[in-house]
């Protein structure tokens, strides 16, 4: 597969294994997206954010417009937004801002996936990783898994469109992200 990565600070990086062809872009204003050819990828990833070096996802926008003019409005781009990537993703569909936690999520724990969705077909929990303190709490369809924490519930992994996906969480085990991400290419 033909992966693009969209790193939004430098140090920004994913593991997967050397199966899949991926490209890692690091994107930090519009002339960079502005050179990429988005529909020659089988997936998009929006890359995970860094505390403290990016404004929230929900101001994004503001700084990098063409990322929603160009990638987020092409229906037909399949693009995974992992844990800042999905709160992109969630500002762009609801327009609402992301929330503050009273305190930031950074547990491992053990999901539960709705397997009504084919893109976690066969695949009826994993364990992953929450390392935030934003979160969308607007999201009211497509679903696929959610957490509590602190008595507050937290969509971890939607399905937006039949193309964009996002996960509030970081994969610990490759062989999910592969699948997750085999499960959008094919579908």
């Amino acid at each position: 597969y033909n992966i693009l990565y969209l790193a939004f600070y430098k140090n920004d990086k994913i593991n997967l294994s050397l199966e899949y062809n991926i490209k890692t872009e690091y994107i930090n204003n519009n002339d960079k997206i502005n050179k990429i050819k988005f529909n020659k990828y089988d997936l998009v990833i929006l890359g995970s954010g860094m505390e403290g070096k990016l404004p929230t996802a929900s101001k994004l926008h503001k700084s990098i417009p063409d990322l929603y003019n160009k990638l987020l409005k092409d229906s037909n781009i399949k693009i995974l937004g992992i844990c800042y990537g999905m709160q992109l993703l969630s500002h762009y569909y609801y327009n609402h801002d992301v929330v503050k936690l009273n305190n930031r999520n950074k547990l491992i724990m053990n999901i539960n996936l709705d397997q009504r969705y084919s893109i976690v077909k066969n695949i009826p929990n994993m364990k992953v990783q929450f390392n935030h303190k934003y979160y969308c709490p607007y999201i009211t369809s497509g679903i696929i898994s959610s957490i509590k924490f602190n008595n507050v519930v937290i969509p971890s992994m939607i399905k937006y469109t039949n193309n964009h996906y996002g996960v509030q969480f970081h994969f610990l085990n490759k062989y999910d992200l592969g699948k997750i991400i085999k499960n959008i290419i094919i579908s």
